[in-house]
């Protein structure tokens, strides 16, 4: 048996989706414990509690990276379930948001920022979701090594017939790229991209005059 005949996608995406529900319990109960503590601190004259403000601002930095992190593990586990199935009717924008949103760190170390446009309309496909999230993100990686620093990748998402459109457009480009065609096409995310493209009945375009990726998406299952 092949590496490939092995379900890994899916056994990853059950034991994240399974720690992310505990993470987001372990939240519950700390942000379950600052409130209380916010209410007994309410019980006492302020100018009776030393160092009250300390202890405000520390609840209120709890708050805030409790609500984070709630907001982390809910993403984290939209993408382990990914792989809950082969093929699924998928919202693009949501779908593509929440992978931004947990390859923040990755982008923040290639000092990029992604932002993905919401469409006026959803833009829903049916398409192979895990797949589908993994050409995304292999499109956006190979655009990293051709990205000016302190700039963005902006990916833009447009509905046309049956089809779908994502684009992928830089905001500056590296002065010493002459032709971004071929320098993704020397990246080693390229390969991958085209096969994956066969997977998903899409098919991969670059836009060299306008400095952009386009990834075509047809309804194929």
């Amino acid at each position: 048996m092949s590496r490939d005949d092995l379900n890994i996608s899916e056994f990853y995406g059950r034991i994240i989706a399974s720690y992310t529900h505990e993470i987001r319990n372990i939240l519950a109960v700390i942000r379950e414990s600052a409130g209380l503590m916010q209410d007994i601190m309410g019980l006492i004259p302020e100018n009776d509690m030393p160092h009250y403000d300390k202890l405000t601002n520390s609840l209120a930095a709890v708050e805030r990276n409790v609500l984070r992190g709630h907001d982390l593990s809910t993403r984290l586990n939209e993408f382990a379930h990914s792989s809950d199935v082969e093929t699924a009717e998928t919202d693009l924008y949501q779908s593509i948001d929440m992978l931004a949103s947990l390859c923040k760190k990755i982008a923040e170390r290639q000092k990029v920022a992604i932002k993905v446009v919401q469409p006026d309309q959803p833009v829903i496909l049916k398409t192979r979701p895990i797949e589908l999230l993994l050409t995304v993100f292999m499109c956006v990686e190979s655009l990293f090594s051709s990205t000016e620093k302190e700039s963005e990748i902006s990916v833009s998402i447009i509905q046309k017939d049956s089809t779908a459109q994502i684009i992928f457009s830089c905001s500056a480009i590296k002065p010493d790229v002459r032709s971004l065609e071929d320098h993704i096409a020397s990246t080693a995310q390229w390969e991958l991209i085209k096969k994956l493209c066969l997977i998903i009945s899409g098919e991969i375009q670059i836009d060299d005059p306008e400095k952009k990726l386009c990834l075509l998406l047809n309804p194929g299952f």
